[in-house]
């Protein structure tokens, strides 16, 4: 089982060495399964998919704090023996990614924001809904609301659903407080870093405003919109979110 600094990942080898590699980092309560194959296979890029601390596979507890795991992912690019990479983020996985760009941008070449925003507005009442056994399952309930399929392919659903009763409370407590904790609003206008926004117009956790707001305020970024889908943008439409991805990739590794 390939573990670096403590994270567990898969490798798809491709691409040329002197390139920098794609590192994609998932949401809240989350693994390196939310990747569909299309994006964790892109085709002639070393991509790396990795778990989180204490999701997963990986070792470690879960963070409140959107600085931890920036930390985690630090060091393994460190172990990986690589200098930059360009990081593919979802919704928190995404939050974690500007703040890398913005507090370390040297080790960042490029960045994909998806279901991302500078902040999250997250009802406290709903985090707390995660602290006690007793109110699971009304979390769970409004979780899976969250994360249903809006448009495109539905057929991963069912297999999140399962997976969601199986993360503990406490990572979901942790990943929240992490989210809700999160604002990089008054600091966008730093992150200099080649960015690529992809939003759901129907994302029920992070507003189509949010994903607009964000692209507009960093420097360097363009902003697509995948209409009538929703917060699990890259399970809805695999081949789409992959191919602008890709794209964006490609001119990143051609100006590198």
């Amino acid at each position: 089982m390939p573990v670096l600094a403590n994270i567990y990942y898969t490798h798809h080898r491709g691409g040329v060495p002197s390139r920098p590699p794609v590192i994609l980092i998932h949401g809240a309560g989350s693994n390196y399964l939310c990747w569909p194959a299309e994006i964790r296979r892109l085709r002639d890029v070393s991509v790396y998919a990795i778990d989180l601390p204490g999701h997963g596979n990986s070792t470690g507890t879960a963070h409140h704090r959107v600085t931890f795991y920036q930390s985690a992912i630090i060091d393994f690019i460190a172990q990986l023996g690589i200098n930059r990479a360009v990081l593919v983020g979802h919704s928190l996985g995404a939050a974690i990614g500007l703040q890398l760009a913005h507090d370390h941008p040297q080790h960042v070449a490029g960045l994909v924001c998806i279901a991302g925003a500078a902040s999250f507005q997250i009802d406290s009442s709903f985090i707390d809904l995660f602290r006690v056994p007793q109110t699971q399952k009304t979390a769970l309930e409004l979780m899976k609301t969250y994360f249903a399929p809006q448009c495109g392919n539905q057929q991963w659903f069912p297999n999140l659903l399962k997976s969601l009763t199986t993360v503990r409370n406490s990572l979901w407590y942790a990943d929240l407080r992490a989210s809700e904790q999160f604002d990089l609003r008054s600091q966008l206008s730093r992150i200099n870093t080649p960015a690529l926004v992809l939003s759901g117009t129907h994302d029920p956790l992070v507003s189509s405003s949010s994903a607009s707001y964000l692209a507009h305020q960093l420097p360097n970024a363009e902003l697509i919109r995948f209409y009538k889908h929703g917060h699990m943008l890259m399970l809805e439409d695999p081949k789409g979110v992959a191919k602008d991805i890709l794209g964006f990739y490609q001119k990143i590794a051609d100006n590198d």
